[in-house]
């Protein structure tokens, strides 16, 4: 019976000592989340259940007319086209009631740097910068640096999310509300490295000032596994700075996630 208490400190003390960052990153490492079931194996095997495995999903598909290609070039390239669409120096602006105006200072592009930092643990903290360029078409190229850290028995984990993102933003005008959807690049830096690709959508409000709005949400996909990572931000607005709070929640494939309340001060140039 002595042993019993012995045996069951040495598991907790195994437990606390992997620590929940890398935790939260072994399903990238194992990719025990892949759908490797029988059933599914069967399926893709045999060619007279469902959809072959490896039949062209575009084999009886017509090649696009002329005027499809056309559409399809407007398409790609309504991003990259001026609309008209100007950012000031920063939201409400010499108390200006909308943040993209068509009679700014002529600019063709704005800055913004936001540091923050979240809290999830009393041991377990992380630190992050998000830069933005954003265009007069609407769209905006975003880069996301964060860095979670764990104190673990002694030792200091961490986990490093990287996200570069290309945006597309709609035009037609000055409006209280901005949305934006594209993709991107992701890497994650834990015991292993992992690359991957950024699917994102993210709205603005500004509802009347000095307050503002915004959400986030982008899902990742590795080789192995995948992660959603969700944001939701409320900012008071002075100058050309914004103090914000919100939370972020990093969730991984099996329902481990990393969520907590975050402080940002934002700038723009």
């Amino acid at each position: 019976m002595a042993a019993f208490p012995l045996v069951l400190g040495l598991l907790a003390a195994t437990a606390q000592g992997k620590g929940r960052l890398r935790e939260f990153e072994e399903p990238l490492r194992t990719g025990r989340d892949s759908d490797t079931s029988d059933s599914r194996r069967e399926q893709d095997q045999d060619p007279h259940r469902g959809h072959r495995a490896h039949e062209p999903y575009f084999q009886h598909q017509e090649w696009p007319s002329s005027r499809d290609e056309a559409d399809c070039e407007d398409i790609l390239l309504y991003p990259c086209v001026d609309h008209g669409l100007r950012f000031d120096d920063y939201p409400y602006a010499r108390h200006r009631r909308f943040f993209l105006t068509q009679d700014s200072s002529g600019r063709d592009w704005s800055l913004d740097l936001r540091p923050y930092a979240i809290r999830l643990e009393h041991d377990l903290l992380a630190f992050g910068l998000t830069g933005t360029a954003r265009y007069a078409s609407g769209g905006d190229f975003r880069l996301d640096f964060v860095e979670y850290r764990e104190d673990v028995g002694g030792r200091t984990d961490r986990l490093t999310l990287q996200t570069y993102e290309v945006n597309y933003g709609p035009g037609l005008g000055p409006r209280s509300y901005h949305w934006t959807f594209g993709w991107g690049v992701a890497v994650l830096e834990g015991e292993e490295t992992h690359a991957g690709l950024s699917i994102q959508g993210a709205a603005d409000w500004f509802p009347a000032p000095p307050i503002s709005l915004r959400a986030h949400a982008a899902w990742l996909i590795f080789s192995r596994s995948t992660m959603a990572d969700l944001q939701a931000e409320a900012r008071l607005h002075w100058n050309r700075f914004a103090l914000g709070l919100g939370f972020r929640s990093l969730v991984n494939s099996v329902g481990d996630s990393l969520t907590g309340p975050f402080v940002s001060l934002t700038v723009w140039f």
